[in-house]
């Protein structure tokens, strides 16, 4: 009778353990998985980018300067080991405009929203 005692126990405690390394283990993933990300965009020189995790997908927010740096951000984001899918919610803060361009091949510099 002791040893179903002992062994229901040690059940009990091997149960709430697995229960919190089951709880645990998707947070530190997903906390991992956005340092690297952080990482990549500080070693490019591509701050203030707000990255959210859902799972192993990333939401890119923010403002950057050029359609090439939002790509760059998007391509290193996405070579993360562990990202699932990269979800671009950047917007364009300027865009260069060629000084030659006649009045209708110029861009306007308002803010627009890359999706």
């Amino acid at each position: 009778m002791r040893t179903i005692g002992i062994s229901l126990l040690f059940l009990s405690i091997f149960a709430v353990l697995c229960v919190y390394v089951i709880k645990t283990i998707p947070i530190t993933i997903q906390s991992a998985i956005q340092a690297s990300i952080q990482a990549q965009f500080e070693a490019n020189a591509l701050p203030g980018i707000q990255i959210t995790m859902d799972g192993r997908d990333a939401t890119l927010l923010g403002s950057l300067d050029s359609q090439q740096k939002i790509n760059q951000a998007m391509k290193l984001a996405g070579g993360v080991e562990g990202v699932r899918v990269v979800m671009p919610q950047l917007t364009l803060s300027s865009q260069e405009v060629n000084p030659d361009a006649t009045d209708s091949e110029k861009i306007p510099s308002n803010d627009s929203t890359v999706q």
